[in-house]
């Protein structure tokens, strides 16, 4: 079920980028025999109206007196946090220090649609995407004021609703440790031949790095 929030909302379309809630529920649970309902804030960007709206949504879905009961004890177990930008992503490179897996996938033009560092990793997983390519390929044709986004994907979470504003320390330790280079920089830094920027520029940084360290058996690092 969708909800609007003070929007225009049609419920005939998929209603891309506008803030609405997406609500699911059933008596069932994949295997197990619990109850359970997710409720899913969609679109971007939010006001603090439609953050009100949500907060009526949920009092009017649960009902006042539930709402004031179990405020305090709903669970967040998943949370996605998406920034928008506005980088071409085929003018940077980007690394993350504890990641050691990472896929990029690439247009027939051969620039960058999207790159997973750390992919299906259930306790974050990053997603930085081409977002025109992404609402393009949907049949989608509109011009975006941030045409990228990335999408720190946490999982594992088990965090309080009432502490989800202020229990944000693994969020921060996530950002931090996102380093995004200028390629050009890169190139002007006359570290890399053009062989090796190609490569750079195919197969992503941080493979890049880990297979020239290990041929080399010296690590070799970019600057900003």
């Amino acid at each position: 079920m969708r909800l609007p929030l003070f929007s225009q909302f049609n419920y005939s379309s998929k209603n891309e980028e506008t803030p609405h809630i997406v609500i699911q529920c059933s008596y069932k649970y994949e295997t197990t025999s619990r109850y359970f309902i997710t409720i899913e804030c969609k679109g971007h960007p939010y006001t603090r109206e439609q953050f009100f709206a949500v907060r009526l949504w949920l009092e009017y879905i649960l009902g006042f007196e539930l709402f004031e009961i179990y405020k305090d004890k709903i669970l967040v177990t998943k949370i996605d946090v998406a920034l928008n930008t506005n980088l071409a992503l085929s003018n940077y490179l980007f690394d993350s220090s504890w990641s050691k897996k990472v896929a990029t996938f690439t247009s027939a033009n051969g620039d960058i649609e999207t790159l997973y560092i750390q992919p299906k990793n259930k306790s974050l997983e990053i997603c930085i995407y081409d977002r025109g390519a992404k609402i393009r390929n949907r049949g989608i044709l509109k011009k975006l004021r941030s045409p990228s986004r990335i999408e720190f994907r946490f999982g594992k979470q088990k965090v309080l609703l009432s502490n989800y504003t202020t229990n944000n320390d693994s969020f921060h330790k996530a950002f931090v440790r996102l380093k995004i280079y200028d390629f050009s920089k890169v190139v002007d830094s006359e570290l890399f031949n053009d062989d090796q920027l190609m490569a750079l520029k195919s197969v992503g940084l941080k493979p890049y790095l880990q297979k020239a360290s290990k041929c080399s058996g010296t690590v070799i690092l970019a600057t900003h």
